[in-house]
């Protein structure tokens, strides 16, 4: 049996939060006439702060328990559904999606994305691949998420562990990073 869990936040990356500048510009035009004339303008700036969107790890990515044998694969769907490939997994043996909480300023756009496209599970030395991430809204490590009314939203987290035939026995841990980014 191979337990295989994937934490997301181990490496947790924060990025910076970003002050919107807002420029209005008015001008004031008279008609083209031989007569002197003048023009103003005005200009007005106002800086917004916007909280730095944070990052919280509201539930394991888990793979579930995987009978060793041949090599295939387990891909966990942001619903948490999980499709063996190749493998057998014991029922009900944790399989979950991930589901990270991006906290920030309500209606706000925020770019999501991992900073690789795959990552690696272990126990000592041994290792499996995880990668094919959906980040809940279809294939791919690159998406943009609204912020609710609430100051935060849920991203699901899906991905697929790839298993080498013959894999040792034990239990695999690993991290992925995820960064969230105002637009």
């Amino acid at each position: 049996m191979i337990p295989a869990g994937l934490s997301k936040t181990s490496a947790l990356t924060r990025t910076a939060g970003m002050a919107a500048v807002a420029v209005s510009l008015s001008v004031l035009l008279y008609p083209d006439t031989a007569v002197a004339v003048t023009a103003g303008a005005d200009v007005d700036a106002r800086i917004v702060n916007l909280a730095v969107p944070t990052l919280n790890d509201i539930q394991e990515l888990n793979f579930g328990a995987i009978i060793a044998g041949p090599a295939g694969t387990v891909e966990v769907s942001t619903a948490g559904a999980g499709t063996p490939t190749g493998v057998n997994l014991v029922p009900s043996s944790g399989l979950q999606q991930g589901v990270m909480r991006i906290v920030g300023n309500p209606a706000a756009v925020v770019d999501i994305s991992l900073t690789a496209p795959s990552y690696v599970v272990s126990n000592g030395t041994a290792t499996m691949n995880v990668n094919a991430f959906d980040l809940g809204n279809g294939a791919g490590n690159a998406h943009a998420v609204t912020i609710g009314g609430t100051n935060a939203v849920d991203v699901n987290v899906g991905a697929t562990l790839n298993v080498n035939a013959a894999q040792p026995t034990g239990t695999y841990t690993g991290a992925f990073t995820m960064n969230a980014d105002y637009q």
